[in-house]
């Protein structure tokens, strides 16, 4: 597809159009640094036979062992080598250690996994030793520390979950006209995230108090129903480390040596918990990187760093610079981006020429297009796998575009992370079941996927809707709704609700769905009225994304015709997912990306409102983020966010900026301007 305005040197309207280039290193390897005569030489001499070599800066972080230590580790640097080298190296110099006596703490399952598999590959430890170390995540290792002492509570493991648990105690303290559910949510979070109970808290307005008699109730609930949520599993072992000194000097005498990653990430419970199992060496390893903070709706912050420096004031700083990932082109961007401050910008190690292309597509359709046909373009001329490509979106919503196109293609795609269709979230799916049903009365599948919006159960709406539909083949099925003994005020819902749908019927898809919204649904999932918070400005996005679908379609029948053809490539995706290593389109969100690196990147969506985002934008008019963060802080995030979407990518990178987004004309991203300024 052709796009009228492309630059393949820099963005639109930029008053740079220099490429940008960051400066290349060759560095020496561990054979040439290290001696024959040194003591540890026999360790490296065994790495490399494994085909492990390490630089300067990667030999000092495995080499310096004792005490608290803190590595500024730039993308592509090879931190997780240094991690696992440091493991090895430290057991190989102290014999006397258990390899269980090491803690090694990641940001996720997947990369915990990652550390035991690279362990592994070096062959210096035993399996059964690396399976008795403790490497998992925060919650997974304390989870483990709670079991021991005889914890076996339930977990709270979804949003889903704890929203409606949150509702309940809103409608008890008759709450729910003066709070947000997410408000609430984000409260709690943050008040434990700090380690704080409901009696810690100060109360002096009372939009506080409430929050608190909301976390009073919360609490009290998953006592009487024997629950714990994800959050607890850190109170509740920081709580037991502070009043059990026998246990707690116990884990201080056994742990001899903690590394933790992506420490930028992490919030201050966690940090509280580290430094009570530090024992008094403090032999503990830090790394993170600042320019990749992103998850401070999490509690995490950019500061988390800087606040090491007052906690360990005896802290060993090094880095790692050389990014052996990315071409200069890419690294010369990402520098540019977000400058490094104290001459830490990273530089190239491949020498290799990269690619860096801008796009400005009218709109998302036209950005999906382009994407797809030219991945589909490629993969032809170069004979490349489609798994050397991966497209990130700030937003899951955002995919939505990318992935109808290639179901249109058949052009095969794994998403990760949220793997459902976009058509099929919880968000979404109601009002195509409504769609399903002014074409198709007699439709059951989609009457139960509307039951919710009635407040009456699927499962018991199941039932009666295939009794009826058995007896009553041809009549619409909702009236089996009649049959449930249901209040009047539900009946005369229900009737409501199908004059409604008899008027819309004929109407086009985009004009059923803004009469279903304007109706009663907005109102159903809460984003009707005038509080403002981060998730429904995210619901709210995906309503007007579902719009943007279905204005292609003039009539509902070949709008979910197009929807069952996409779901079916996601039944094709489901079946993609089972290989490891599937030749197919990689899709997932930049926080997704976190980790991750790819041949040929395609970031989408690299316009205002969207990188950065609008609730970024508004972040001080949003009640759920309580003014812990300030709009400044908010959108210094989203440049953070589009720094770790850039630096994923390993020789080209394409960021395609559409000028039109939900109908609205938006300009190229502040950021991107702003490097090329």
């Amino acid at each position: 597809m052709h796009i009228k305005d492309v630059s393949f040197n820099y963005p639109v309207g930029s008053t740079n159009k220099q490429t940008l280039i960051s400066n290349v290193t060759k560095n020496k390897s561990s054979k040439e640094l290290i001696e024959e005569s040194d003591q540890d030489a026999p360790f490296f001499r065994l790495l490399e036979g494994k085909g492990i070599f390490l630089n300067q800066e990667q030999l000092e972080a495995v080499r310096n062992t004792e005490g608290p230590q803190l590595l500024l580790a730039n993308p592509g640097s090879g931190k997780t080598r240094v991690l696992t080298t440091r493991a090895g190296y430290i057991l190989y110099k102290h014999p006397e250690i258990k390899a269980s006596q090491l803690m090694l703490i990641t940001f996720t399952s997947k990369a915990a996994n990652e550390m035991k598999e690279r362990l592994k590959q070096m062959d210096l430890i035993s399996e059964e030793d690396i399976e008795k170390m403790y490497i998992g995540t925060f919650h997974s290792i304390f989870l483990r520390m709670l079991q021991s002492r005889g914890y076996k509570q339930k977990v709270i493991s979804s949003d889903t979950f704890k929203e409606i648990v949150i509702k309940k105690a809103l409608s008890k303290l008759k709450l729910e006209k003066t709070l947000q559910p997410e408000t609430v949510i984000a409260a709690i979070n943050n008040w434990k995230n700090q380690g704080l109970s409901p009696d810690d808290v100060e109360t002096p307005n009372t939009f506080l108090c409430n929050l608190v008699k909301c976390f009073v109730e919360y609490e009290e609930w998953k006592l009487e129903n024997n629950y714990i949520d994800y959050e607890d599993m850190l109170c509740e072992s920081l709580r037991i480390l502070r009043n059990d000194e026998k246990f707690r000097l116990h884990l201080q005498s056994y742990f001899q040596y903690i590394f933790i990653d992506e420490y930028q990430d992490s919030n201050s419970i966690q940090d509280d918990l580290i430094r009570e199992i530090l024992n008094v060496a403090s032999n503990v390893f830090f790394v993170g990187d600042p320019k990749q903070t992103i998850y401070s709706f999490r509690n995490s912050s950019s500061k988390n760093i800087e606040k090491l420096k007052l906690n360990y004031p005896n802290l060993t700083i090094n880095s790692l610079r050389s990014n052996y990932r990315s071409s200069r082109e890419i690294v010369g961007l990402t520098n540019r981006l977000i400058p490094a401050s104290d001459d830490n910008n990273s530089v190239a190690v491949n020498t290799e020429a990269g690619y860096v292309g801008y796009i400005r597509p009218s709109h998302p359709q036209e950005e999906a297009e382009w994407v797809a046909r030219h991945i589909m373009d490629q993969t032809c001329l170069e004979h490349s796998q489609l798994s050397n490509y991966a497209i990130l979106y700030r937003t899951h919503a955002l995919s939505r575009s990318i992935v109808d196109v290639l179901a249109f293609y058949g052009v095969p795609f794994v998403i990760y992370g949220n793997a459902q269709s976009f058509y099929e979230g919880n968000l979404i799916k109601p009002l195509v079941g409504y769609l399903r049903l002014t074409e198709k009365p007699t439709d059951v599948q989609a009457l139960v996927n509307i039951a919710s919006t009635f407040y009456l159960s699927k499962e018991k709406v199941e039932a009666a809707a295939l009794r009826y539909h058995a007896y009553n083949p041809t009549k619409p099925v909702m009236n089996c709704l009649f049959e449930l003994g249901l209040k009047p005020f539900q009946i005369k819902t229900i009737k409501e609700r199908m004059a409604l749908m008899d008027r819309i019927a004929n109407y086009e898809p985009v004009n059923i769905i803004k009469h279903l919204r304007k109706s009663f649904y907005d109102k159903y999932i809460g984003v009707s009225d005038k509080n403002n918070t981060v998730q429904k400005e995210m619901m709210l996005e995906s309503l007007t994304e579902l719009e943007s679908a279905a204005k292609r379609f003039q009539v509902p029948g070949k709008f979910l015709s197009f929807i069952d053809n996409v779901l079916d490539m996601f039944e094709r995706m489901d079946e993609l997912k089972q290989d490891p290593k599937p030749d197919a389109v990689r899709l997932m969100t930049i926080h997704q990306a976190k980790g991750l690196e790819f041949p040929t990147v395609f970031v989408i969506g690299a316009s205002e409102n969207i990188i950065p985002h609008s609730s970024a934008i508004n972040a001080d008019q949003q009640e759920d983020r309580l003014n812990i963060m300030t709009k400044e802080m908010a959108i210094e995030e989203e440049k953070r966010i589009l720094f770790v979407a850039l630096s994923r990518a390993e020789n080209e990178l394409y960021i395609s900026s559409p000028k039109m987004y939900h109908d609205k004309q938006v300009e190229v991203s502040r950021f991107l301007l702003e490097a090329y300024s």
